[in-house]
């Protein structure tokens, strides 16, 4: 049974979009949909004087309905130099900065045109750390021609061989499981059991983006990522 994650991608992703493209034979980078403003496409949150941060990358006005590949950065403000100072601040003192500072930061410094460039770039190089080499494919250049949100899934996880669909827990709100079994693909809702580790500082921020892991845990982010267990407060 060949398995396929579909998603959108995201700005230095949470922990669940590794699980999930670690746990599945081929992945798809969903990029050819609308792309949805103040979302998890141009965001994330790290942790930043014992507070969630949201680090946000702008994006230039265009079209309602414009697909996330199409998405254009706005470099009018100076945001890389913004997210590079909030990075080194929140984890400079973290045991493994240098990891995340060599994956993000000449990323960030390309300054690329399009989002997707740099979600995906990003995403690539992240998934390095825990050691992820699951082949990835663009939605786009599937051929997959139906609007039907249900009918679109079936025909990209069709088109990647995959009789097999390992979605997040979201997807529970509009998939219907016994249709996409009538078109012989079995569905799995992740269920993704967060890891709790030493954050150094006082409590734990669950859901924040996948460097906090990497900057605390290093060659320990794995192991953590895929079978999670508390280490540390």
């Amino acid at each position: 049974m060949t398995t396929t994650s579909i998603l959108q991608p995201g700005y230095l992703p949470w922990l669940g979009y590794f699980e999930q493209m670690e746990r599945a034979d081929v992945f798809v980078h969903m990029d050819d949909v609308p792309f949805t403003r103040k979302d998890w496409r141009s965001r994330n949150r790290i942790r930043l004087h014992d507070k969630a941060h949201w680090l946000s990358v702008p994006v230039l006005k265009q079209p309602l309905g414009t697909s996330i590949r199409d998405m254009r950065i706005d470099y009018s403000q100076n945001w890389v130099h913004k997210h590079r100072s909030a990075i080194a601040s929140a984890y400079r003192k973290a045991p493994h900065f240098q990891l995340i500072a060599e994956a993000v930061f000449p990323i960030l410094d390309d300054r690329e045109d399009f989002l997707i460039d740099l979600d995906v770039r990003l995403a690539m190089k992240l998934r390095e750390c825990f050691q992820i080499k699951t082949p990835c494919v663009f939605a786009s250049s599937l051929n997959v021609k139906s609007t039907n949100k249900m009918d679109r899934i079936i025909q990209i996880c069709k088109a990647v061989g995959a009789t097999r669909l390992y979605d997040g827990q979201a997807a529970k709100e509009f998939i219907d499981v016994e249709y996409f079994a009538a078109a012989g693909i079995e569905v799995e809702f992740q269920e993704y059991q967060h890891p709790v580790y030493d954050q150094g500082g006082n409590g734990f921020i669950r859901q924040l983006s996948t460097i906090d892991l990497i900057a605390h845990c290093g060659a320990q982010a794995r192991g953590l990522l895929l079978a999670p267990a508390r280490v540390g407060g």
